[in-house]
This record gives C-alpha cells, sequence and structure tokens, in this order.
C-alpha cells in the first residue's frame, strides 16, 4: 500500500439551507416587479378609463355643482318584494324607480331625498325650479329612476308633483305607474282644443302613490321634434305651472336627440344623470356644453349607481347608520343583493 497525503481537516456537515434558489433576493426581485406592474397597470387603467367613477369628478370635469350621489343599493331582492313578483309580475326595474315609495327608510330613498333639498334650497341668485327637466348624455344611465323617484321625493312635503314623460320615442312611465297610455303629451299637442278650457282631469292623470300626478307620452308619432318645438307645447307648459306645484319632465338622453334641449328650453332649470363607471366624460362634457350654448340653466349633475367598493381608496363617510335601522355600511349591494337590509 501507499502512503496518502490527503488528510481529513473537517468532516462535511450538511448546510441547513439550499444554496439555490435564493429566496431573499427572489422575494425582494418580485415584490418590486410587482410594484411596478401595478402602478403601471393603475396608470394604464387611469389613462385610458374616461368614465366617471366617484363622487366629485363631475364637479371637477364640469365645473358643475353635485346635486346627489345615488348608491348601487339593492332593495329588490327582499323577501316582500319576492312575493309579490310572484303573485304579480311587473316590470324588473319597478322596485328602482319606485324605491322612494316602496322602501321609504332605505339609503336609496334617502339619497334622492337628500337631491331634492339640493334642488329647492335657492342660490345666491336664483328662486327654487318649479319646472324640471331630467335628461342624461346617453340612454341606459337611470333618468327615468331618478325623475320618479324625484317626484315621490316632491310628493312627501305635500305638494302636488306632475311628472310628465317626455320621452316620446320609448315611454316607459306608463308602465312604471301602471297607467294607461291612451291620451298623453302627442295627443294633447295634435289636438285642437283650447288648452285653457280643458279640464285638469282630462290632461293628466292620478297615480296610486298620493299627490304624484301623471302625463303620459301618448300615441306615438312621426314628428316629435316639431310637436315639442311647437307654441302648442309652450303653452302645454304655462297652462300645468298654475296647477301643480312643481313640474317633473322625463326627457330622452341628449345624444343625438334634440328633444331634451328643446324640452329644457321651456323649462327652470335641467338635472343631468350620470351612471358611474358607465358614462364616458367627453359625454357628459358635450351634453353641458351644448345646454349652455342653449341659454339652459343647468341645475347640477346627479351621480347614479355609484358603488363605493370600487373606490376602496377613498373616504366619502357613507358608513353612518340611521336611527330607524339602517346604515349604508352594510346596505349598499351590487344589483341583486343575497341578504336584505340590516
Amino acid at each position: 500500500m501507499r502512503a496518502s497525503n490527503v488528510l481529513v481537516v473537517d468532516e462535511a456537515k450538511p448546510p441547513f439551507m439550499p444554496a439555490k434558489p435564493n429566496v431573499p433576493v427572489n422575494s425582494a426581485v418580485g415584490l418590486f416587479c410587482g410594484i411596478f406592474l401595478g402602478l403601471g397597470f393603475v396608470i394604464f387603467r387611469t389613462r385610458f378609463d374616461r368614465s366617471i367613477q366617484a363622487p366629485g369628478d363631475l364637479q371637477a370635469f364640469l365645473n358643475l355643482p353635485e346635486l346627489g350621489v345615488i348608491p348601487m343599493a339593492g332593495v329588490c331582492d327582499t323577501p316582500a318584494v319576492k312575493n309579490a313578483k310572484a303573485l304579480a309580475p311587473a316590470d324588473p326595474n319597478d322596485c328602482l324607480e319606485l324605491v322612494t315609495w316602496k322602501h321609504k327608510p332605505s339609503a336609496v330613498a334617502e339619497s334622492f331625498r337628500a337631491m331634492l333639498t339640493s334642488i329647492l334650497l335657492p342660490g345666491q341668485s336664483s328662486e327654487s325650479p318649479q319646472v324640471i327637466v331630467v335628461t342624461s348624455p346617453g340612454p341606459a344611465e337611470g333618468k327615468t329612476t331618478v325623475a320618479s323617484n324625484l317626484s315621490i321625493a316632491i310628493a312627501e312635503m305635500g305638494r302636488r308633483v306632475l311628472l310628465i314623460d317626455g320621452d316620446l320615442r320609448q315611454p316607459k312611465l306608463h308602465k312604471i305607474f301602471g297607467s294607461s297610455n291612451a291620451r298623453g303629451v302627442s295627443d294633447v299637442l295634435l289636438a285642437d282644443t283650447q288648452l285653457e278650457t280643458v279640464p285638469q282631469n282630462q290632461l293628466v292623470l292620478e297615480t296610486r302613490i298620493n299627490g304624484v300626478s301623471l302625463l303620459p307620452s301618448g300615441t306615438r308619432t312621426n314628428n316629435i321634434s316639431q310637436l315639442l318645438h311647437s307654441p302648442r307645447m309652450e303653452a302645454l307648459i304655462a297652462r300645468l305651472r298654475s296647477d301643480f306645484d312643481m313640474i317633473i319632465i322625463d326627457a330622452p338622453p341628449m345624444m343625438h336627440l334634440a328633444d331634451a334641449r328643446l324640452l329644457g328650453g321651456l323649462s327652470d332649470g335641467v338635472v343631468l344623470v350620470v351612471r358611474a363607471g358607465h358614462t364616458m366624460r367627453e359625454a357628459a362634457l358635450v351634453a353641458s356644453q351644448r345646454l349652455s350654448e342653449d341659454g339652459t340653466r343647468i341645475l347640477g349633475t346627479v351621480l347614479n349607481s355609484w358603488d363605493p367598493r370600487k373606490t376602496p381608496g377613498r373616504t366619502y363617510g357613507y358608513g353612518y347608520g340611521y336611527g330607524y335601522g339602517y346604515g349604508y355600511g352594510q346596505s349598499v349591494e351590487a344589483k341583486h343583493p343575497s341578504t336584505p337590509h340590516a
């Protein structure tokens, strides 16, 4: 045997941690990459998402007062409403458009009452409006819901209010209130009788809500813009002013139609309704500019269907509750909540 010059200095010991991968270094790299990608996504989404998102956006972009914010709350899926729908099927939007009447102690109903307070409080150089036009930049933004609940809130104050369906192309108010549409605005404008001699009960319809009267759109016609632009429409509004304390006109959307602009010229002010996450800033800006160019007074804007959960980084003070049993913190749902209000 030959002698070896290899000596064992220290015996080999198994390491406590693997040499690769280096977890601390990889975690730090992943953290910074995630932060970078997250910031990039937020900047990209903010830059290319041009829709109105949260309260305060309208006032910043349009320089118009924000009359109210209507939260996206679920009141249609309570057990009582489910039973009522099972017994008598109705329009699926009926509950939202009559929420101020059907669900008086609710967050949404209080939002409409707060909006009415903003409208009725006179400004520094103007009086409270009597004839109000409710419109929106585009379709499906909740103008009919706002007009209906606003009328109900006015009637709760003991005032006589008339709700006019100014959307002669796609009327909806007669379905909401369960009234006939055999005679309405178009029929009155096409008639030859003197408006001063027509009794009030032949012009408007009484609804099941105390204090709320309805003038439906009537039978459809092809010359809608001509009818609204006729002197008879102005005479009709003048006649109804003397019969009611306030008149709410549900007008068609602003884009591509001149009906809302024509009705706005006959009113004391216009309320512009936008839908959170749906209405584009450019569309709202164009609508307000057209009304301003016409010399129409814009009372303010209403942000509809706002979901505060989509803007968790902002605080708007909606977490308080009321003594009669509800609070915004638990009542705000998406569209179809699984539980009723607390």
